[in-house]
């Protein structure tokens, strides 16, 4: 399990698969011979395979992981966004270095692809990406000899998994006040480089954090899940069991804090909203309620 202090724990599938659609190319996990093995390949997103969805990917019939056999237990990872944030660039809080980051964890058994699956696989991948060179005229494997094709799927091996597991880690300076993270904003953008950009402009949509909690049902209400998720009025909380009434509507429910839901500033007064928590506490306590 990836580590997640509640700030940064992202669970909504839907931002989830836009992360694994992408970033594409992940990081693929599996124990082998009574150690970690490890490969890397693109993904194809599945996202009706299952209620957290699911990937497909092909691996060289002489990678170590292309010995998988069905039923065995892989992890994946992908890294979106990442770069080093100095100090220097808080505007107000005295601390350390860290690094921000957006990162996607899931988990599932494998289950190995028929020869007309691992032959979709290829065509899917292609048509993926070379969507994303357009205007260019898309590579279609009719443009290979059939003979020439087999050939080279004689030479890889596919797999597809459904998510067991999907989490993601967004670590993007929501434990700091509003002005340190404008600050490092800044200075990311002042870098320019692609990481340091695309970690400046994740930390611009997670300023969005309570939309994507809620979306547009800000009277939905919350019970006490990791993050806080809307509860359907008429159903009972997944951790607590506390049953959902229609006169809840817009309450936070969490056993140390109870809090309140505003639709009309599109704001969550609660303790995991560390972004609105960080804007109301002294910096030193920001620090003590949350490390890295």
């Amino acid at each position: 399990m990836m580590y997640r202090p509640s700030a940064f724990a992202v669970d909504d599938v839907a931002i989830l698969h836009g992360i694994i659609r992408q970033r594409v190319f992940a990081t693929i996990a599996a124990v082998q011979g009574g150690a970690v093995a490890f490969a890397y390949a693109p993904v194809i997103l599945d996202a009706a395979n299952g209620p957290k969805g699911g990937i497909r990917f092909h691996l060289a019939i002489a990678n170590p992981l292309a010995k998988l056999e069905d039923g065995d237990r892989v992890r994946i990872g992908l890294v979106a966004a990442d770069a080093y944030v100095s100090p220097d660039w808080y505007r107000k809080t005295v601390t350390v270095p860290t690094w921000n980051y957006v990162a996607v964890e899931g988990e599932g058994a494998v289950r190995l692809a028929s020869r007309g699956e691992l032959r979709q696989m290829v065509v899917d991948l292609s048509a993926q990406e070379e969507e994303k060179l357009l205007p260019k005229a898309p590579w279609l494997i009719g443009k290979m000899p059939p003979e020439r094709v087999e050939a080279l799927l004689n030479g890889i091996v596919g797999f597809s998994l459904s998510f067991e597991r999907l989490e993601g880690k967004f670590k993007l300076s929501q434990d700091k006040t509003t002005t340190d993270r404008d600050g490092v904003i800044a200075a990311l953008e002042t870098r320019g480089d692609a990481a340091s950009m695309a970690t400046a402009k994740a930390m611009r949509k997670d300023a969005l954090v309570p939309a994507r909690w809620f979306g547009e049902n800000w009277n939905a209400p919350i019970c006490c899940e990791q993050p806080p998720i809307p509860v359907p009025v008429g159903q009972r909380c997944s951790y607590c069991s506390r049953l959902i009434t229609a006169t809840d509507s817009g309450i936070v429910f969490n056993r140390t804090r109870p809090a309140l839901v505003s639709p009309e500033k599109h704001q969550i007064f609660d303790f995991k909203c560390l972004m609105k928590l960080s804007d109301i506490l002294p910096e030193n306590e920001m620090d003590r309620l949350l490390p890295d």
